[in-house]
């Protein structure tokens, strides 16, 4: 028993279920928060090779700068390295 037109051109629900999820994925970092506000952001790092630390600054949406806080948090002790996200008005 065949199930129609889905043995003809190989696509069923599967993976149109599973495209759907890699695009809106791959869509997510672009589509806007609503409420969300720009921010300044300023990163401070030191790597082990470093005399001294480093620093930039850039804007972004701030619920970017803090997922970006969050999951960079980084400090060595034995070594000095560490990464420092700021979030805030700049």
């Amino acid at each position: 028993m065949t199930r129609g037109n889905s043995i003809a051109t190989g696509f069923d629900g599967r993976l149109a279920a599973g495209s759907l999820l890699v695009f809106l994925g791959l869509a997510l970092p672009f589509i806007p928060i609503p409420g969300d506000r720009t921010t300044g952001i300023v990163v401070q790092f030191r790597t082990a090779g470093m005399a001294e630390p480093a620093s930039f600054a850039a804007s972004t949406t701030s619920s970017i700068c803090h997922a970006l806080a969050a999951s960079m948090a980084y400090e060595d002790p034995a070594s000095g390295g560490f990464t420092r996200i700021d979030c805030g008005p700049r």
